[in-house]
């Protein structure tokens, strides 16, 4: 067999790479050993597919027999060297297999070894792969081992413990960065027990270790609770390792169940109950943490001595209460549809169950009120005891209620009320047979009544729609329930099914559904679908909604060109349109419509149909202010009554002249709506202005400011000056030098009128 090269290779020195270049040939690297000395070498960055790799001793025989290294690489464990020296690592690639890998060798010192004992812990170090951990420790006959491995930074080792006679104790556990616990186990002579530390391949690390002579397992007897209130009885253990068990008498057909909480211990524990031939009484045992952990009913298989085992995990140690009760038999009992009882249970885990007779296709509901359980479960079982639907999740005091499903078949049901967590109490339960849902039809402008009797009974009334119509609904007369807000929702569906009106709230208050556009010919569909149990009565009434009124003005003038314009019917719009040049300035107020304060939304809409303002909620005597306009051509107002609003809207459109722009001299100005005023005047940077405003004037209300020369930017505060109120403006003036300031003059909601007199000083 050919050789295509030899790569010398040194112990603890730099990594080689072995290349074999020729298909049928091998290559090797050699290294000095001597006599005694440990070695181990890993293989990495391997390109060959397969290859048998061995090491060969001085005399050419196998220090180790050939082994197959696959791309993935290869770690050999230690290795001692039997003489001295010159030893060769032979690569060897199968079949006709070419490529190259990388060897480090390594000269593994002696492992860290030294004495352990309970009195505290202790830190193993290896720091050459191949090197492993071994602490001894002096142990007693029959007495308990337990370890706990803290503070890790392997990613992966191997802990062991070794008899006297070098046999293992227990088989192996593997531990990582978060550590492990070694559970304890019986030492079965008196002697030296060696702990061995093993990393994972190439791992180097620490580990801190400690040992505990685990005393026997306190045992305490524990009473089964027959009547409420009883206490718990503590379960409480000391060493790392330790379990605490809790014995009681019981027997053949008693039913138990246990409540542990008040854990003191940090990691949850494991709790179960042992039968007196100490098999699990449930599987998988009960996990306890931080907050309350309940079994369920258990009933026992025979007469004799029970343990409840607490089982701490890893070294924890600690403390917890444990509850023991007798479970009488679950309360039974029939319930009559339509006449709600009361179910009580008074242990925990005792369940109630209460049986009805179904038929086929029979719909029924469930309602859960008056509830003082901690939270409670309640299903409905059908004839063969499986769930006829998800059960309902009853937290305290709040109730629940199933709606509506079919029975699928005749027989005996049951409802059964499952409280949790061990909780006690009480909750009313009520069963309805659900008929079937109110149907009818609406007829435009014709007043339905609907009656719902029985909780979980809907109503769904169709209205033969034609494409193009406008309709808008109104609920009314409402006494389902007692919320004003949140007793029913409604919606209302398409021919096709799909949604004309999203699913919508309400309450005794009632509602209304603003107009809505019908884009197909044919059935359309209203749903109320009350909430939980609620029942009661309701009026619905389905509106045709004529074409939006309209109105135009006349020519815009600067006092006010007054438009009425009139709805009369709940969801129709009004429009008003007017025409304009660009540049032109308008403002135009909202005199009147209803009484209230959001009776009806208005918007501003340009020749190109483009929003110049949005929709606002617009009280008498709104005033919208002044705008210039962009385009010449008709301008339009769209009006949108709120609710069922109907009514007269009277509006004034104005032209409003440019600002009036001079000298504040002390003369008043006279402004018409939505004009403002700019006074000038001259001051220097330093100088505090004060303008002082007369008496009289007719507007009634504006707001004055003392502003740059940009007519823009604010210099101080600014006052509310009314005839009867009109305290003084007062800035001091920014701008270095001398420069023009001006008083802004602005009458509020479009006033209009004469101002006062205004006077000017500067200090």
């Amino acid at each position: 067999m050919a050789t295509t090269g030899s790569y010398p290779i040194v112990a603890d020195g730099s990594p080689v790479v072995v290349t074999v270049s020729s298909a049928g040939a091998t290559s090797n690297a050699p290294f000095a050993g001597s006599a005694g000395q440990r070695i181990s070498l890993k293989i990495s960055n391997v390109t060959i597919t397969s290859t048998k790799v061995s090491i060969l001793k001085p005399d050419g025989t196998n220090l180790v027999t050939p082994f197959t290294v696959l791309k993935s690489g290869y770690y050999l464990d230690v290795k001692t060297l039997p003489t001295t020296g010159t030893y060769k690592i032979l690569v060897n690639p199968k079949y006709d297999y070419t490529g190259r890998m990388t060897l480090r060798l390594y000269t593994v010192p002696p492992d860290p070894s030294g004495p352990i004992t309970t009195a505290g812990p202790v830190t193993v170090t290896t720091t050459v792969p191949g090197q492993n951990g071994t602490l001894t420790f002096a142990g007693t006959l029959n007495h308990r081992l337990a370890v706990n491995l803290t503070d890790s930074t392997y990613n992966n080792a191997k802990f062991r413990v070794y008899s006297p006679d070098s046999s293992l104790l227990s088989t192996a556990i593997t531990f990582s960065r978060a550590g492990a616990f070694f559970e304890p186990k019986i030492l079965p002579a008196a002697g030296s027990y060696t702990l061995q530390i093993d990393p994972t391949l190439t791992a180097v690390g620490s580990v801190t270790v400690q040992v505990y002579d685990v005393p026997a397992d306190p045992s305490t007897a524990i009473t089964a609770c027959t009547s409420l209130p009883c206490a718990p009885t503590a379960a409480t253990t000391g060493t790392p390792g330790q379990n605490a068990g809790l014995t009681f008498a019981g027997t053949t057909g008693q039913r138990i169940s246990v409540l542990a909480g008040n854990s003191t211990y940090a990691v949850p524990l494991k709790l179960s109950v042992l039968n007196p031939d100490a098999s699990q009484l449930f599987s998988p045992p009960l996990t306890v943490g931080g907050i309350d952990a309940f079994v369920e009913p258990q009933t026992l298989p025979a007469n004799g001595t029970y343990t409840i085992l607490v089982n701490p995990q890893l070294a924890d140690v600690g403390s917890l209460d444990v509850q023991l009760y007798t479970v009488p038999a679950d309360v039974s009992g029939a319930i009559t549809p339509g006449t709600p009882l009361t179910a009580t249970t008074t242990m925990p885990g005792q369940n109630a169950l209460y049986t009805f007779t179904g038929a086929t296709n029979q719909r029924v509901s469930l309602n859960l009120s008056n509830v003082s359980y901690g939270s409670a479960k309640v299903s409905i079982l059908k004839p063969d005891l499986t769930q006829l639907a998800p059960p309902l999740f009853v937290p305290n005091t709040f109730g629940s209620f199933m709606e509506p499903v079919k029975l699928p078949v005749n027989g005996t049901y049951r409802v059964k009320v499952d409280p949790q967590a061990g909780s006690t109490g009480f909750t009313d339960v009520g069963l309805y047979v659900v008929p079937a849902d109110v149907t009818g039809s609406l007829t435009a402008n014709v007043v339905k009544h609907v009656s719902i009797t029985t909780p979980g009974q809907n109503s769904v009334l169709t209205y033969a729609g034609t494409n193009g119509q406008r309709i808008t609904v109104d609920v009314t007369n409402v006494t389902l329930g007692t919320s004003e807000c949140c007793s029913a929702k409604i919606k209302i569906t398409r021919p096709d099914g799909s949604a004309l009106q999203t699913s919508k709230s309400f309450g005794t208050l009632g509602t209304y559904i603003d107009s809505k556009v019908l884009n197909a010919t044919g059935t359309y569909k209203v749903w109320i679908d009350p909430v939980d149990e609620a029942v009661g009565d309701l009026d619905v009434l389905l509106r045709l909604v004529p074409a939006d009124a309209a109105a135009t003005s006349g020519a815009l003038a600067a006092g006010g060109t007054t438009v009425n314009v009139t709805t009369t019917a709940p969801g129709q719009g009004a429009k008003v349109s007017f025409n304009a040049t660009a540049g032109q300035r308008f403002a135009f107020k909202l005199v009147s419509f209803g009484a209230g304060f959001c009776d009806v939304k208005v918007a501003l809409f340009d020749p190109n149909n483009t929003k110049l303002t949005g929709y606002t909620c617009a009280p008498n005597d709104s005033f919208f202010d002044t705008r210039t306009l962009p385009l010449t051509g008709t301008y339009k107002i769209l009006l949108d009554p709120q609710g069922s609003s109907v009514g007269t809207a009277s509006l004034a459109l104005y032209a409003v002249p440019a600002d009036i722009v001079t000298t504040l001299s002390g003369s008043p100005v006279t402004l018409t709506p939505g004009q403002n005023a700019y006074l000038s005047f001259t001051g220097n940077g330093g100088q505090t202005a004060t303008i002082t405003p007369g008496s009289g004037g007719t507007v009634n209300l504006a707001k004055a400011s003392i502003v740059k020369s940009d007519k823009k930017t604010g210099v101080g505060g600014s006052q509310f000056w009314s005839p009867s109120f009109a305290d003084p403006v007062a800035a001091t003036l920014p701008v270095t030098g001398s420069a023009t300031y001006y008083l802004f003059y602005d009458p509020i909601g479009g006033d209009s009128g004469t101002s006062m007199s205004f006077s000017l000083g500067l200090s």
